[in-house]
Formats: C-alpha cells, sequence, structure tokens
C-alpha cells in the first residue's frame, strides 16, 4: 500500500496545530466532548484529515456508543497510516465492543505483523493478551501468550503481573501468587504486585493478610486508590477520626475531580460512613462518585432498554420451545440484578461435593456471539433467536466445552449477570440445564447497586437514580417475560430473604431442584472458603488498573497521513 506524503505547512501553522492539538486532547480527556469536535474542526480547516485527529474523533464517537462513526473515523486513521499500532488497537478493541470477535483478532494480529520494532511488537503481543482476558474471555490463550512473552522477556513485570490475573480468572490462585511473588523477589517495592496478592487473599477470604498486603503496597506508593479502595470493602470503620478517613480524605482533596482515583475514592468514603452510620456524609459521598462517573462514562439508558425490550420480542415461546439435543444437565445458571444475592446462592452451591464454581465468566454470551458470526455479519439479536437446532446444539457444546470443570463433578454454577438477557438462549441450547433467579426487595437491591461501583459498561444505570429506577422496572419486565415463555420447571424463583433468614430451608430447595443430594457442608459454606469470583470483590482490581485511552500514547508525528 503506497503511503500518502506528508504535508507541508508552514512553522507558524505547526505551532498553531500544536496548540490545538493539545486542546483537544485534554478536552477529549475531560469528557467536554463538544468542544473536542469543535477543535478538531478548527484542525481540520488548517489541515484536513489529519491521521491522528481521525483517530481522536474515532475515540471521542467510540466514547459516546456511537460506535459506527468510530469505526468510520478509525478506518479513516489507518488508511493514512496503516501500521500505526495505536489505530490498529482502538479499532480491534471496538470491534470486541460490538461483538465481532473475528474481525477483532484478525487487527490484533495484523498489529504484531506490522510493527518493525521488537518494543512495539511486543507491546502489540501484550495488547492482544489483554484483549484475550478482557474481551474474549480466553484465559488458557492468554496465558500461553504471556509464558512466550516471558520466555523471551523475563524481567517484562508487565507480562507477568496480567500473568497472574490470568491464572486468577481460573481459579489457579497459587499459579497466580507464584507469578506475583516472582515479580516481588526482583522488584520488593513494585505496588502493583502486593495490590494483586492483596486481591488474591480477599478472593479466598484472608481478609487479614490481604489487608496487609495493601497496606505494603500502600507504603511503596501512598496515593494508590485502589488499595485503600480494597481496604474499606474489607475493614468494619467504627470512628470518623479512623486514620484510613483522614487518609482517603486527604488524598482526595488533592486529586481532580473527574479522576478516576477520585470516584474511587469517593465510594471507598462513602463505605466507610455508611459503616459508622452517618447517613447524610455516606450518601453524599456515593453520589459524588456516581457523579464523577456519569461523567467519566457516559450511559446510554434508552438503547439499553429499547435492547431488552427487543430482546422480549424476538424470543417467543415458539423460540424458547426449541431443542438442540444436548441433553447434559451439568450446568446451573444463577441469574438476577447486581447485589441480589447470586454471590450467597453460588456460595452455598459451591460448598457441595459435586458442584464446581466458575464464577463470572460469560461464556454463553461469547459462544452465541461466536457461533453466529460465521460470516462476520454484525451482530444482531434477530439472527441468534433464529439460529437452527443445529446452531443451537452447537452453541450447547461450545458452552459446555468453554467450561468444562477442572475437577471431577456433576454440577458447575455460572453466575454471569449478563445471562438475565440470554435465558431463551440458555434454554434453546442447554434444554435440561438449570436456571436459579435470585430476587431482592427492590430498595436493598437498588440501594446497594447505587453505593457499589460496579465495574463496567453494562452497569451504568447504578450511577443515577432515575436510570436506576426505570432499568429494575425493565428487569422486572424482562422475568415476568421469561416466566411467560419458558416451560414450566425450568427456572427457580428464591428470595435472598429467605435465604438468609433459614438458610437450610432453602437449601434444600436449591438441592431438591438442582438433583443433588444433601450435603452439609453447603450449611458451612463460609467456612471453606470458596473461591467464588464474584464482580463484588474482583471490580476493584479492574478499577486501579487504567482502562487505557482510545487515544493511544503517539500523539506525535501529527503531519503523517
Amino acid at each position: 500500500m503506497s503511503r500518502p506524503k506528508k504535508i507541508r505547512i508552514s512553522n507558524n501553522k505547526k505551532r498553531k496545530v500544536n496548540e490545538l492539538v493539545q486542546q483537544a486532547n485534554a478536552a477529549f480527556a475531560g469528557h467536554h466532548f463538544d468542544t473536542c469536535e469543535i477543535i478538531c474542526r478548527q484542525i481540520d480547516a488548517i489541515v484536513p484529515e489529519l491521521s491522528n485527529i481521525a483517530n481522536l474523533r474515532g475515540s471521542m464517537a467510540a466514547s459516546q456508543g456511537h460506535y459506527n462513526t468510530a469505526l468510520n473515523f478509525f478506518e479513516k486513521a489507518l488508511k493514512s497510516a496503516p501500521d500505526n499500532l495505536d489505530f490498529l488497537n482502538n479499532i480491534a478493541r471496538l470491534y470486541a465492543m460490538i461483538g465481532r470477535p473475528k474481525a477483532s483478532q484478525k487487527y490484533y494480529e495484523d498489529a504484531i505483523k506490522a510493527q518493525k520494532t521488537s518494543s512495539l511488537r511486543l507491546k502489540a503481543r501484550m495488547e492482544s493478551c489483554k484483549a484475550m482476558l478482557e474481551h474474549f474471555q480466553q484465559p488458557e490463550t492468554a496465558i500461553e501468550m504471556l509464558i512466550g512473552i516471558l520466555n523471551a522477556y523475563p524481567n517484562n513485570i508487565e507480562a507477568r503481573i496480567l500473568l497472574s490475573t490470568a491464572y486468577s480468572s481460573l481459579q489457579r490462585y497459587s499459579d497466580a501468587m507464584d507469578a506475583l511473588n516472582a515479580v516481588i523477589s526482583k522488584h520488593p517495592n513494585c505496588t502493583e504486585a502486593h495490590h494483586q496478592i492483596g486481591m488474591i487473599l480477599s478472593q479466598v477470604g484472608d481478609f487479614e493478610a490481604a489487608i496487609k498486603s495493601f497496606r505494603t503496597a500502600l507504603q511503596y506508593t501512598p496515593k494508590h486508590a485502589g488499595s485503600y479502595s480494597a481496604i474499606a470493602t474489607i475493614k468494619k470503620f467504627k470512628h470518623r477520626d479512623d486514620a484510613d478517613i483522614i487518609s482517603m480524605q486527604q488524598l482526595k482533596n488533592q486529586l481532580p475531580d473527574r479522576s478516576l482515583d477520585a470516584e474511587i475514592l469517593s465510594f471507598a468514603m462513602g463505605k466507610a460512613w455508611d459503616d459508622i452510620r452517618d447517613v447524610d456524609k455516606a450518601f453524599a459521598s456515593f453520589e459524588e462518585g456516581n457523579q464523577t462517573r456519569s461523567q467519566r462514562t457516559p450511559y446510554f439508558l434508552d438503547a439499553e432498554l429499547d435492547n431488552l425490550q427487543h430482546t422480549m420480542g424476538c424470543f417467543s415461546t415458539q423460540v424458547c420451545k426449541q431443542d438442540s439435543g444436548v441433553n447434559d444437565c451439568m450446568p446451573i445458571f444463577i441469574v438476577g440484578m447486581p447485589r441480589c444475592g447470586s454471590t450467597l446462592t453460588e456460595q452455598i452451591l459451591a460448598a457441595h461435593h459435586l458442584v464446581f464454581a466458575r464464577g463470572e465468566e460469560g461464556a454463553m454470551g461469547n459462544v452465541a456471539l461466536a457461533r453466529q458470526h460465521s460470516d462476520e455479519q454484525p451482530f444482531t439479536i434477530e439472527r441468534i433467536a433464529s439460529f437452527s437446532t443445529a446452531q443451537w446444539s452447537q452453541v450447547g457444546a461450545d458452552y459446555l466445552e468453554a467450561v468444562k470443570p477442572e475437577r471431577p463433578c456433576e454440577r458447575i454454577t455460572d453466575k454471569s449477570l449478563n445471562n438475565i438477557r440470554l435465558l431463551g438462549a440458555i434454554h434453546a441450547a442447554l434444554p435440561q440445564a438449570k436456571i436459579i433467579h435470585v430476587r431482592r426487595h427492590p430498595l436493598d437491591t437498588c440501594w446497594s447497586i447505587y453505593k457499589h461501583n460496579l465495574e463496567g459498561e453494562m452497569f451504568g444505570y447504578g450511577a443515577k437514580l432515575e436510570a436506576l429506577g426505570r432499568y429494575y422496572k425493565m428487569y422486572q419486565r424482562l422475568m415476568e417475560h421469561w416466566r411467560e415463555v419458558l416451560p414450566e420447571g425450568v427456572m427457580l424463583e428464591i428470595n435472598y430473604e429467605e435465604l438468609v433468614a433459614d438458610q437450610e430451608k432453602a437449601t434444600h430447595k436449591l438441592l431438591k431442584f438442582c438433583d443433588l443430594e444433601w450435603d452439609e457442608n453447603c450449611l458451612q459454606f463460609h467456612k471453606l472458603r470458596n473461591q467464588v469470583s464474584t464482580a463484588s470483590v474482583a471490580r476493584f482490581a479492574a478499577q486501579y488498573t487504567r482502562v487505557q485511552s482510545w487515544l493511544g500514547s503517539d500523539m506525535n508525528n501529527i503531519y503523517s497521513r
């Protein structure tokens, strides 16, 4: 492919464009998208169609959910600079977000092949590994790639920490700890390694040791907001003059209002005030954190409600009556709103000697998307709902392969929160699977969502009370729809309050529904330190690990086209 020639402009215009680019980047970083667009047009008037400005405008469109527009801009940027690593990563990331896995993986592969230097190839390989974990839920592939990277670059700290994340996603906590300890043996002051060790210890229930690791991280990086947040989650605050509250407030006062760290600390302090029963300060902190979140990451509620309404229209009784012929009764899907008690339900079941907990992997959504993308057409609900019996059979087989347990068992649990919109697909693909819907009082559910900064774009409705209320009403309509279209006996509905008030009675009901014999361990689940992965804890790792800017790191060479 021939490369366009560089534009020749006067030094004065170069200086002016450089100033405008800096202003545009600052406006984008502050989510002032209207201002950013105005500045981009000013740049276009001086030097039309700069690749970096096309990339910036694509980044801006993607941040606002205008994905087709974003693709057009990213493609325009790549046409001018086809080997640019940041541009390739941006379009690969966007294709992953919109459910085009084959296109996404192709661009990640192209990014690796296009790089001329070993350092850029390494960066491209690392981006591909992150995508395997973040977008494609393929930790085994990521582990294989990361081991290859570490064989060539044994001192790469980022790769070793990412390897620990991949192991943790598979609940291979011993391997994850080994990877982190290998970092600390050579770099004892590595803040992120100590923080991640604390996260693993939190997952397995060793909270005292976890807090110790978080405090070690803070010794090396006193402004590490993620470690303060993790401590606040574990710790029970009793006094308003607690040293951690004072330290968090002091740190927050030093941070920009719209920063991710300020958001994290607002929620952490809200939790502290909530513990102390200072209702006014707790609500003010949660409100501030949610305002920061909604400004930093816009959420498109109407589009999401339309999507859920459309899902109900596509999955009729007739669609849900299809039988894939996959008679495996191993999967138990636990669904509900966030903070409804689904984790507690999974922990009780996972204590059974014949049950293995898969946590939140999102495997059903992934295999359904992969199956309907054989021709690389855009994702639609209609295409999935119109699968043939043979396609549903393949989805069921692909799912069972994806969640194959690591030890002999009769049942596996899957509590991926996104499954609530996939119940029709779940039953069509796996007609013998059990579905457990966990309900909690609406006020308790909504308040818990509002005060927990749930990581991920799909939970953006929780940042505004009005949006939260509208989404909850749609959730109620969605569950009423599934009650109507799913065959009787497929789904058990259980109340969180019932589970807490009389665990033994509720556990008998759960086990009977799942065709499992009684196991006393289910009443002692809290003593078994079940390693169930949940967004309630894992979100802190995601919060601290900065989401990479759509812009990429290289905003130099703005005149290359």
